[in-house]
Parts: structure tokens; C-alpha cells; sequence
């Protein structure tokens, strides 16, 4: 949707996100941190605009189209390994 986010670094979050994001991402409980980041996002226009420009472009990868020849191309490698 490319909305500039502040997250806890968990679980896949890192790999899913563009480049600056992760900047973004802080340990988890780190309450201070996250609201300093928050803040950061939401009085710098031009790390929030470059930020929703990156993830406009990374939620391009999560296509359904992509997303459906991933599974396709899985699918189908694993049946020749089958035969």
C-alpha cells in the first residue's frame, strides 16, 4: 500500500521489506526506540516519501501474479523430481 511503517524486527519482516525500511525496524519491546523512529517518519517528508516510493515498488514482488508462477514453478519442479 506503500505506507511508511515502524516494526519490530521479527520473524520475516526484515526479508520482506524494501531497503529503507529497514532502518526502521527495531528490537522487540524497544519501546523508545520505536517511538523515536515513529517520529523520525512522521516529521521527515523526504525519508517518508522515499520510504512509500521503496515499498510501492517492493509489494510489486507479492503480486499475485508473481506469487501464483512462484507456486507454479515449485509445483512443477518438484513433479519432475517425482518422475
Amino acid at each position: 500500500m506503500g505506507v511508511p511503517y515502524v516494526a519490530f524486527n521479527v520473524g520475516a519482516v526484515r526479508e520482506m521489506s524494501p531497503e529503507i525500511a529497514k532502518r526502521f525496524l527495531v528490537k522487540s519491546g524497544d519501546i523508545e526506540k520505536f517511538t523515536h523512529k515513529l517520529e523520525i517518519l512522521l516529521t521527515d517528508k523526504k525519508i517518508y516519501n522515499q520510504f512509500k516510493k521503496q515499498e510501492l515498488e517492493k509489494v510489486k514482488e507479492y503480486s499475485l501474479e508473481k506469487i501464483a508462477k512462484k507456486f507454479i514453478d515449485l509445483f512443477l519442479e518438484q513433479k519432475t523430481k517425482l518422475h
